[in-house]
């Protein structure tokens, strides 16, 4: 794996947990639609996440066996997840009507979880690189 598993890990199940409190406590205390619209949000950033990670790490990992060659599938690939999150975001704004503020506030949860883990993150580094292919930085050299 060439990301950090752990740290992604960490960053999904905490953002889930936040979007869930959020919008649970606003569907209560203020508005279903709204509520629901941030839980919606919130989900579609963590599956989006969880994809762009398993996909980098492979993407990666391929190229770096192939020395750069065969990434048009995964280029191909992407552009449909790209197209596929467009088509999930109308139809959950436009059709559904979710609150495209609740939904904005609940994609965005991840930004302000991702923060808080990498400042709070106490794994040593290298603990969760497991199959890694890049050097660790004290090999390299100038010089």
């Amino acid at each position: 794996m060439l990301a950090r598993p752990v740290f992604i890990q960490r960053v999904i199940v905490r953002t889930l947990l936040l979007g869930f409190v959020i919008g649970a406590l606003v569907a209560l205390l203020h508005d279903p639609r709204l509520g629901t619209s941030i839980l919606a949000g919130t989900v579609l950033v963590c599956a989006n996440l969880r994809f762009m990670a398993w996909g980098i790490n492979h993407l990666l990992s391929r190229a770096a066996q192939a020395h750069g060659q065969g990434s048009a599938g995964w280029t191909a690939l992407f552009l449909l997840k790209l197209l596929a999150l467009f088509g999930l975001t109308y139809y959950l704004i436009a059709v559904l009507g979710l609150s495209a503020v609740g939904f904005l506030v609940g994609y965005s949860l991840f930004v302000l979880v991702m923060v808080l883990v990498a400042l709070t993150d106490d794994t040593p580094e290298g603990d969760d690189q497991e199959g890694a292919t890049l050097p660790p930085d004290d090999d390299c050299t100038d010089g």
